[in-house]
């Protein structure tokens, strides 16, 4: 069901700092969300933009992409970063989509088989660590 979004929405202020952000849960008037952003000061800017919408704010936990190309828990290779990046960079994620495998294939120069079976397995990795989450929360 589709309804108009209110100018307090919480999705509005992630779209303007252009983060990824999932509904972890909604419950008794609250949403938990999830956010994938570049930094700490992009974070603070999103709090702060929440904070002057009128929105309650609580920050549960933080992670960082490790050295080792750690993403979550996940390890993601070089080439699997690359293409997710540009998956996201083009809007290949977003609905409707802004890119097709065949834009992120000629970008990366490769086939558009090749770059299917990397996000596919990007979204493997990423999805067995979030199974895992849900599975043994609080670990």
């Amino acid at each position: 069901r589709h309804t108009p979004v209110a100018d307090a929405c919480p999705c509005l202020v992630f779209e303007r700092h252009d983060c990824i952000s999932d509904i972890e849960s909604a419950s008794d008037g609250r949403l938990r969300f999830s956010l994938v952003v570049p930094d700490r000061e992009t974070l603070r800017s999103i709090i702060g933009d929440l904070r002057e919408a009128g929105t309650s704010v609580a920050v549960e936990r933080i992670r960082q992409e490790g050295d080792g190309g750690q993403l979550g828990g996940s390890t993601l290779t070089g080439k699997q970063r690359e293409a997710l990046a540009l998956a996201v960079e083009l809007g290949y994620y977003d609905q409707p989509r802004g890119a097709t495998l065949d834009d992120l294939a000629e970008r990366l120069g490769i086939s558009r088989s090749g770059v299917s079976q990397r996000l596919n397995a990007v979204e493997r990795k990423l999805v067995r660590e979030r199974a895992t989450e849900v599975a043994c929360p609080g670990d």
